[in-house]
């Protein structure tokens, strides 16, 4: 019995010992599939973080179906889809949706699948569904390069909160080049966020400030968005650091008078006479000649008209064509000039009646000029002035508090605060007119025709005849002879001879239209009434049969007003080619 026994307890022993190394078996085998499933899940991963995509695929290939089901191996793999645009996408994240997930497995996932969405979006170039995505989940899709593609889309449509968020996480993820904290900067600015733009800013200082271009964007934006702390800031630093050109200068000049700023504006005179900046534009010009002639009643800078406001002349614009008319200074002006930056004209006095009532205006009187806004008011030059030129850098005018004589004011010395007044003709001038360093003038004792050589400094009388609105065309002088029953002429420096252009009637009010030659030069002139025709005599044309005064032009248009006491002031407008005219500023 015994023996049995003991034949029993090593049976069962032998069973358990058995069944103890089946287990170990299988355990070391289950031990090792999983080691080879971890191996190859952190391979793929590996892979995948190095952008080797096929050497992902194939390692996550190698897994079994259980382990290629799994919620964050199918992630890994629709990740990889989404990058590669591989067509299995759309069945991968169906398996995964058909997944029993647990609410917080769910919440789990929750990003990385926003991110693969995100990253379709984008790739199909689908932006509502990329914005709608980002403003619900604010991830960053799988390619940087695409969410750079989200910021540039973003900002290009004044999205610039969302962008600079962007901008914000993907600042925790990568490391920016000197072009992506450029982009950054100009982002925060564009968006408001002052605080941040003015940390950025600090940061990388010296690169910004370099680059002047991108400078001019940056302070624009911030322009906008009233951000005059940082403004402020990068200002100084162009001060302290002397870093000063011409473009920038006008810029600064412009924020320290905004901000009254009178410390700073005082430095940056001295920085630019320091630096020798001239800040004037030696090739701008204001107006035409013959519009001046004509006092300059009508001036034009892009699209908008700069004229004199019905009954008060006051400073106005219309940039659609006088449907609507904007009042920009509650001041008389005439003789006006305009640039990119500035007004220029004559501040017209007032004149008082023999009751000494004011009920006119006289055409002399100081300079000023004011921004294309209404805004900076400035004096240039208190006197009584007239015929009021800006050309080439530099604004001629006659003198009437000084004999007539003409003279001239360098643009650059007003910008830098020291106005320098050069006469350029010592006698009296009634009118002028200018090619280069060539002035022609009418006498104001005589009312010949001089001509003043500025370089040379010599005068010459070409005409001994009386003339009156001399206009000048490259070397060609136009002029009325009043000696000659006011015919019109042509004096040519070419050949110094005269020739007549007109002598059918009177004529007055001529103003030139400078061509390429004689015969494309254009005549405007009143003879009673207005009338048209080319510097050779030909195409010959009346206008109008009205008595008009202030012959102007600009574009395709004349502008003048009728020489009515009923209707005086009010401006009309006429095609060059004809047509019926239209009145444009006025009574109704």
């Amino acid at each position: 019995m015994k023996r049995k026994n003991r034949k029993l307890i090593v049976l069962i022993s032998g069973l358990i010992v058995a069944n103890i190394v089946l287990i170990a078996v299988i355990c070391a085998l289950f031990y090792s599939k999983q080691q080879k499933a971890q191996s190859l899940i952190a391979k793929a991963q590996s892979a995948y973080k190095q952008a080797d995509y096929q050497g992902a695929l194939d390692c996550l290939d190698k897994l079994s179906d259980a382990e290629k089901k799994k919620p964050e191996n199918l992630l890994l793999l629709a990740k990889i889809e989404a990058i590669t645009k591989n067509e299995h996408l759309a069945d991968t994240l169906a398996e995964f949706h058909n997944l029993n997930l647990t609410t917080k497995q769910k919440a789990l996932y929750a990003n990385e699948l926003a991110q693969i969405n995100l990253t379709v979006a984008l790739n199909k170039d689908d932006y509502t569904q990329a914005d709608s995505i980002f403003a619900e989940q604010a991830v960053v899709p799988l390619d940087p390069q695409l969410a750079l593609k989200l910021i540039k889309h973003d900002t290009e449509n004044n999205n610039n909160p969302a962008a600079l968020k962007m901008f914000k996480l993907l600042e925790n993820m990568f490391e920016f080049d000197e072009n992506l904290n450029k982009y950054y900067l100009l982002t925060a600015a564009k968006a408001g966020e002052a605080q941040l733009a003015t940390e950025l800013f600090h940061k990388n200082k010296d690169l910004y400030l370099k680059d002047n271009q991108y400078m001019l964007n940056l302070e624009e934006s911030l322009l906008s968005q009233k951000a005059t702390t940082l403004l402020g800031e990068i200002y100084q630093s162009y001060l302290d650091k002397k870093t000063l050109n011409k473009s920038n200068f006008l810029r600064l000049q412009k924020f320290f008078k905004s901000q009254n700023d009178t410390t700073s504006l005082e430095k940056l005179k001295e920085l630019a006479k320091e630096l020798n900046i001239v800040t004037s534009d030696n090739d701008s010009v204001g107006n035409t000649q013959g519009n001046i002639l004509n006092s300059g009643i009508i001036a034009k800078y892009k699209n908008t008209l700069y004229f004199p406001d019905f009954s008060n002349f006051y400073l106005t614009k219309t940039d659609d064509d006088f449907a609507n008319k904007t009042v920009l200074l509650q001041t008389a002006v005439n003789y006006l000039n305009v640039t990119a930056d500035n007004i220029y004209f004559v501040n017209r006095l007032p004149k008082a009646n023999a009751s000494g009532k004011q009920d006119k205006w006289q055409e002399v009187g100081p300079i000023k000029r004011v921004d294309l806004e209404g805004q900076n008011l400035q004096m240039i030059y208190d006197t009584e002035a007239s015929h009021l030129l800006l050309e080439k850098g530099y604004l001629y005018f006659i003198d009437h508090k000084d004999g007539k004589k003409l003279k001239r004011i360098a643009v650059s010395s007003i910008d830098m605060g020291e106005v320098e007044v050069e006469t350029v003709v010592n006698d009296a001038v009634t009118e002028y007119a200018l090619n280069h360093d060539k002035v022609v003038y009418a006498h104001d004792k005589d009312h010949k025709l001089h001509l003043y050589d500025i370089s040379q400094k010599q005068d010459k009388i070409l005409v001994n005849n009386r003339v009156s609105y001399v206009n000048m065309a490259q070397d060609r002088i136009y002029y009325i002879n009043m000696d000659k029953s006011s015919h019109i002429e042509c004096y040519s420096l070419a050949d110094n001879k005269t020739k007549t252009v007109f002598n059918k009637s009177q004529c007055s009010q001529l103003n030139v239209i400078p061509g390429s030659s004689q015969s494309k030069d254009m005549l405007l002139f009143e003879k009673l009434n207005l009338a048209r025709m080319r510097g050779d005599g030909n195409d010959y044309l009346d206008l109008t049969s009205d008595l008009i005064t202030h012959i102007n032009f600009v574009d395709k248009y004349i502008y003048y007003y009728l020489e009515d006491p009923n209707s005086a002031w009010e401006m009309y407008r006429q095609e060059i080619n004809g047509g019926k005219r239209m009145k444009v500023v006025g009574n109704k």
